[in-house]
């Protein structure tokens, strides 16, 4: 079974955004959503950030798996697996963190989100601890920690999809680009460098091109900031990852570690 394809999106179906059981404020309608019409859900930042998130799980998945497959891990191959999932696990912590303290308070006064998400969330964070302490102490092989990460990749997938059929359909329909975009920017400037970097490398150089267009990000930001934040994401989670997933040491490592 493909993991990554069978929970790309929530089992329930998106929510209906007009629905009036949503609305937390008489004050406050779901009437915002024209205003989209320039920034598309496949190129909402949150979409953006979630389709990281899924690349990340997807490379960790196969590296995990090819090297299960060969047995015994060799020492490079331990630290590569280390390092890349300790960049994810920062990435996720960071991703719920700031949809508790922030994302969430500036949603609540005006939309009333589903609980279950709470649920899911907690889910995936249990799983994830549980393989923070079985990839510190990764060793051997990979096969215990592939045990672990299939039922946690299952679980996050199910939350993303959950999050984007409901959460961010709600925010489009009740917020306008320009009352989000401060929150953006401040979810943006508290999160990982590598959360950045992997959301423009997953978003590929056409939507992401698109996508700073859309938001006017110009050559100065490309080059002084995502283009800097892309090449370093590629070159210690994904080049490591790939790595291991040819089981081929890396030119830059040794036998003895990166």
């Amino acid at each position: 079974m493909d993991l990554f394809r069978a929970c790309s999106r929530a089992d329930d179906g998106p929510i209906n955004p007009q629905d009036p059981k949503y609305q937390a404020d008489e004050k406050f309608k779901p009437d915002k959503e024209s205003a989209w019409e320039q920034r598309p859900v496949h190129r909402d930042s949150w979409t953006l950030s979630h389709n990281a998130i899924r690349g990340e799980m997807k490379e960790l998945h196969g590296a995990l798996k090819a090297a299960a497959g060969r047995g015994g891990l060799q020492p490079w191959e331990t630290k590569a697996l280390k390092d890349a999932f300790a960049e994810h696990s920062a990435h996720v912590k960071a991703h719920f963190a700031n949809g508790e303290d922030v994302l969430k308070p500036f949603l609540a006064p005006r939309i009333k989100l589903d609980p279950k998400l709470s649920s899911k969330s907690g889910k995936s964070l249990e799983c994830l601890a549980k393989l923070d302490e079985q990839v510190g102490a990764l060793s051997g092989n990979a096969e215990e920690v592939l045990k672990s990460f299939e039922p946690y990749m299952t679980d996050m997938l199910d939350y993303l999809g959950a999050e984007e059929g409901s959460s961010l359909l709600l925010m489009r329909a009740y917020f306008t680009p320009d009352e989000v975009m401060p929150i953006v920017q401040k979810l943006a400037a508290q999160s990982p460098g590598a959360a950045i970097g992997s959301m423009v490398y997953y978003a590929g150089d056409d939507t992401f091109s698109e996508y700073m267009t859309q938001e006017s990000i110009g050559n100065f930001g490309w080059y002084f900031n995502y283009k800097g934040q892309r090449d370093s994401f590629k070159k210690s989670f994904v080049q490591n990852l790939e790595s291991v997933s040819a089981g081929k040491m890396p030119s830059s490592c040794s036998m003895f570690g990166c």
